[in-house]
């Protein structure tokens, strides 16, 4: 069990909690990127949507019949 001197020798005199280093915005986006795993899934997240990207765009263009006389 902690005493009241651990307390005050830990805390200080003033009995309040030392202040946090903060981490700023560069430093908490760039922590995820070394994590290989990570890195690995979302390029091939990218890579299935722009292939489903593609394949609706395609089916859009070259899928469906247009009536004659109205643009595509």
């Amino acid at each position: 069990m902690v005493g009241l001197e651990d307390g005050q020798r830990i805390l200080g005199q003033d009995d309040i909690l030392p202040r946090h280093r903060r981490e700023c915005l560069l430093h908490l986006t760039r922590l995820p990127l070394k994590d290989k795993v990570l890195v690995l899934l979302s390029i091939y997240a990218i890579i299935i949507v722009a292939i489903i990207s593609l394949a609706l765009g395609l089916f859009q263009d070259f899928g469906t019949a247009h009536p004659p006389g109205i643009p595509q």
